[in-house]
């Protein structure tokens, strides 16, 4: 039997995800994502389902309405996000999201792409945008010393779903081989960004920016990395996501390229 569309349990800059079928999800790209970008995604999923990791299976792809389209394991539950949506914190839920990620970075896959080709690529092509503090952001960069865990590259509560506190992390597609400051270093400015504030009001902002500051300790605390060491890579996540917002222009990404020139200016 023909599997039909369900309801949309997912929308991101890229792509809209919806149920499919009764054990999947499907997702479905936005009409500006170049078919490479969809591609790098498949032969990320398809590295991962050879190892043994708590993920959702990549299950395969199809063709919809002349687009490929790729087709996932669903995952039950709830966002871990959904009491800091709410405006309800308790510092439990800050230390099982840094012990999570601390065991993804626990990991070593070399098979994945390169965590420093991909930011250097991205600061190469925001030069002529840069300027002057792209050569000191590659300086940076050249500095984190180089390693091969695993990465996810975008890990967040928004990220993470479950059913009495046992969660799983999905939306791997920027997975990759490197070093963990740098993936941390994301998670901890996505979760301050003025975009928390200016969608959710600032209560809401005040509670992810606890939630940050108290899983930076955690993670900083499991890992013994310095919170400096962390914070010192904000430039360089910040340019990757100044790429970002540049290619998906809207409202809110041109609100929050200031505060991220702010980061920027800071290497």
């Amino acid at each position: 039997m023909e599997k039909i569309l369900g309801k949309q349990v997912g929308s991101g800059g890229t792509s809209n995800v919806y149920e499919w079928g009764d054990t999947e999800v499907i997702k479905i790209y936005k009409p500006h994502i170049e078919d490479n970008v969809i591609d790098n995604e498949m032969h990320i999923g398809q590295l991962l389902n050879r190892f043994l990791l708590n993920i959702p299976k990549y299950m395969g792809s199809i063709d919809y309405y002349g687009k490929r389209a790729l087709i996932y394991e669903r995952i039950c539950g709830k966002i871990m996000a959904e009491p800091l949506l709410a405006g309800i914190y308790e510092t439990e839920l800050a230390y099982k999201f840094a012990q999570m990620h601390y065991d993804i970075h626990n990991k070593s896959l070399d098979e994945l792409p390169s965590q420093y080709d991909f930011l250097k690529r991205r600061i190469l092509e925001l030069k002529s945008i840069l300027g002057n503090k792209a050569a000191p952001l590659i300086n940076l960069l050249d500095n984190i010393p180089s390693d091969n865990k695993l990465c996810h590259g975008d890990y967040q509560p928004l990220n993470i779903i479950g059913e009495d506190n046992k969660y799983i992390v999905i939306d791997w597609n920027g997975a990759c081989s490197g070093n963990p400051i740098l993936d941390v270093a994301w998670s901890y400015m996505t979760l301050n960004s003025p975009i928390i504030k200016l969608l959710l009001g600032a209560f809401v902002s005040e509670i992810f920016a606890n939630f940050a500051k108290d899983y930076l300790s955690y993670y900083c605390n499991l890992s013994g990395i310095t919170q400096e060491h962390i914070l010192m890579c904000l430039p360089i996540v910040a340019s990757r996501r100044l790429y970002d917002n540049i290619m998906c222009d809207n409202d809110n990404s041109r609100q929050e390229r200031e505060w991220l020139f702010r980061l920027i200016e800071k290497t």
